[in-house]
């Protein structure tokens, strides 16, 4: 695989968005104009001017959830089959990527969106493959399927998984498609205008926090986190770790803080 297909399949990105995680982990800078002395002119790259290839069109073959998947999801993070069938998750055997038949992991689900640019959105989650993710990109907002109309609260946070796990809390929340987008503006400002309060809850990582800090500033949201000395990452690995009343009565500490 080239470097730029490796990262859009380990971490489950466009081909722009790709770009744009190589050039920020990398702090290559690649933006503007530069002159070479005694050399031509040259320009870096602004993913603004990349034409997206044409997204792929993944198929998949369903499977029935057997115990495997129920230690993984209810075992581990409480999230019950009716759950992820609330949410479109599926339980595949194989799938397909354009011309490319592959064949899944023990542990292996389709996260099914919607149609958007006509292309069916879906993401592959294999969580203990080393080829973790697979996606078609688009604009897409996990947990969109499940919002009400309106409400008291919205949280986002960062990924689908900790949707279903603060779904099951009692919370209403959704996520953008991958870890290095948010949701799109005009979006937000939708559903902004449809909840009294929107709150940031991304992962109590360097990139959660700097995403909490980013986009806090940005909208003038508040945002909250797992304090350090329970060592989870995000609401999920909290539920794993410790369980499920710990984790509602901390994050409703923690929200009542804000």
């Amino acid at each position: 695989y080239r470097a730029i297909d490796f990262v859009m399949k380990y971490f489950g990105l466009t081909y722009g968005e790709a770009l744009q995680k190589i050039n920020y982990d990398f702090n290559l800078g690649l933006n503007g104009l530069k002159t070479l002395k005694n050399g031509p002119r040259f320009k870096r790259f602004d993913t603004s001017e990349f034409i997206e290839k044409k997204p792929s069109i993944i198929n998949i073959k369903r499977r029935s959830f057997n115990k495997d998947d129920n230690d993984y999801w209810h075992g581990r993070y409480k999230i019950t089959k009716e759950t992820l069938i609330r949410f479109q998750v599926s339980a595949i055997s194989n799938f397909k990527i354009n011309d490319y038949m592959y064949f899944s992991d023990k542990l292996s689900y389709s996260y099914d969106y919607y149609w958007e640019k006509e292309v069916f959105r879906r993401k592959i989650y294999q969580p203990l493959s080393y080829n973790k993710w697979y996606s078609n990109g688009g604009a897409i907002v996990q947990g969109e399927g499940m919002l009400p109309r309106d409400g008291e609260l919205l949280i986002i946070t960062s990924s689908l998984k900790d949707v279903m796990t603060l779904y099951e809390l009692g919370y209403t929340a959704i996520a953008p498609v991958s870890e290095s987008t948010f949701v799109p503006d005009d979006y937000f400002l939708k559903q902004n205008s449809r909840f009294k309060r929107i709150i940031l809850f991304m992962d109590s990582d360097r990139a959660g926090l700097e995403a909490n800090l980013h986009l806090s500033a940005k909208w003038g949201l508040d945002y909250i986190i797992i304090p350090e000395g329970y060592k989870s990452k995000d609401i999920s690995d909290l539920v794993f770790n410790y369980n499920q009343e710990t984790a509602k009565k901390l994050l409703y500490e923690v929200c009542q803080m804000y």
